[in-house]
């Protein structure tokens, strides 16, 4: 091999490294140590956002600071789900309507169009609604498949060291409003938050 040309691609492998590290140092300082995994979508609980066969990787560092409007990926048992938080410790949250009620106010849904869904062949088509919960830095959007047993939920207070989830499909989601012993997740121990998605490598919302 060419000196020159092997002294360029030695440099080029260090550059490399270099921009690798940097990276990994850059995620550490911002989401504390951890490892990353990859995980895809079984279920379609968290569309739009995620569709059922999405793929994305996770950093998987725990709970960390955590604010409402985030998504995390929740182990329930032997199970990960991902939600998305709604209500931190302190907060009142309940649902009427199919609307989120957060702290005694309601949180803005606005509409943004109708689509029919695969998970419901020949069925009605959904509401697409963009939602924005308070301290929440961009709206996300949900979907609404008309009245469902979950869209009524009475108020509770998050207990402190706990958290309350919701999914982005809420008619077809198990989450906070149902108990675990319906195969929903509950309140949940902040504990049982252990990461948050980073980027998307196939389909999905993420970072939109």
């Amino acid at each position: 091999m060419n000196p020159t040309f092997r002294r360029v691609a030695w440099r080029t492998v260090v550059g490399i490294c270099g921009v690798i590290a940097i990276l990994f140092l850059a995620l550490i300082g911002a989401f504390g140590s951890g490892y990353v995994k990859n995980f895809y979508l079984p279920s379609e609980a968290m569309a739009p956002t995620l569709e059922k066969g999405d793929g994305f990787v996770a950093f998987m560092n725990g709970g960390g600071d955590l604010k409402r409007g985030d998504i995390v990926l929740v182990a329930v048992g032997k199970a990960t789900y991902v939600k998305r938080v709604a209500a931190l410790a302190g907060d009142t949250i309940g649902v009427a309507n199919g609307i989120v009620i957060l702290n005694g106010r309601p949180v803005p849904q606005r509409f943004v169009t109708m689509e029919q869904r695969p998970e419901i062949p020949g069925g009605p088509p959904a509401r697409r609604l963009a939602e924005q919960l308070p301290g929440e830095a961009a709206p996300h959007e949900i979907l609404d498949t008309g009245p469902s047993q979950v869209d009524e939920f009475q108020d509770v207070r998050v207990p402190p060291g706990f958290l309350f989830v919701l999914g982005d499909h809420r008619d077809r989601s198990a989450d906070s409003r149902v108990p675990r012993d319906q195969s929903g997740v509950d309140m949940l121990p902040v504990t049982d938050v252990k990461g948050r998605p980073l980027f998307c490598t196939k389909g999905c919302g993420i970072g939109r």
